[in-house]
């Protein structure tokens, strides 16, 4: 596995080191995005404590009534500073960040605007327009990037208000999510930080297929999800490690009696 992610942080260094050699609005970034996204690591937002990074200035410009509720961000933000909570916008996720867990064609195509209409219908963002696409996926991403660093660099917990994009596969994205940001933030603990083993314990309603997927016959990750055993994912399903399917209609208390073991 080790080898495996050195190869992929390598290859992605070379296509990197190509793309920032461009100018803006050459062909290699046609969608004119911000120069930082080119750059091997994003910036780390200032934060002396406890807090939390945001994605939702990042407008993705969806329709109204679209079936997604991209404004549960926002109200989950300020709901948090109405509590006295620091939040603060998180950066945008960089080429090579994204790398990390996702396969180099992809993430090209991704940065460069040329993911085509039916990966965003199977994304299920196919309305919004492809730069503001693209920035959301990456704010969302690098939020998450952000949390992790400010935890293991300063020992103190933060968390993302956004992100949790378990569906989203190496090569491709699915059930509202681009990249994802779990698998990230797993690698870049790695090679950053030196954490030998990670356990990601997925707690969505949803079976997260993805992040399964990427780790797969990984022993240095380990994989837990509980979730509804009747819903989506429905045919792309990958086993986790560890999952527990909770039937419809679950209440809180069993909800919380399947989650003993995870605490023992």
């Amino acid at each position: 596995a080790s080898k495996t992610l050195q190869h992929r942080c390598h290859r992605c260094s070379q296509i990197w080191r190509v793309i920032q050699r461009r100018a803006v609005g050459t062909p290699s970034n046609p969608l004119e995005l911000p120069q930082e996204v080119f750059f091997r690591q994003s910036p780390s937002p200032t934060c002396d404590g406890f807090c939390f990074f945001s994605s939702d200035w990042a407008d993705l410009k969806l329709p109204p009534r679209h079936r997604f509720p991209i404004d549960k961000y926002q109200l989950v933000r300020e709901m948090l500073q109405d509590e006295k909570f620091a939040v603060l916008p998180g950066p945008l996720a960089t080429f090579t960040e994204a790398c990390l867990a996702h396969d180099v064609e992809y993430v090209t195509q991704i940065f460069t605007g040329m993911a085509t209409d039916e990966m965003r219908r199977r994304v299920g963002f196919k309305e919004a327009p492809m730069t503001a696409y693209v920035l959301r996926t990456l704010a969302s991403l690098g939020a998450t990037v952000a949390a992790l660093r400010h935890t293991l660099s300063s020992g103190i917990w933060s968390g993302a208000v956004s992100g949790g994009t378990h569906h989203a596969f190496a090569d491709r994205g699915e059930g509202f999510c681009v990249f994802n940001d779990i698998a990230v933030a797993a690698r870049l603990a790695q090679q950053e930080f030196g954490i030998s083993s990670v356990l990601t314990i997925d707690l969505d309603v949803h079976q997260g297929n993805g992040t399964a997927n990427i780790f797969a016959g990984d022993n240095s990750v380990y994989t837990l999800s509980i979730h509804q055993q009747k819903g989506y994912p429905f045919s792309t399903r990958y086993p986790s490690d560890f999952e527990l399917d909770l039937p419809d209609g679950c209440n809180d208390a069993e909800y919380l009696m399947a989650l003993q073991p995870i605490a023992k």
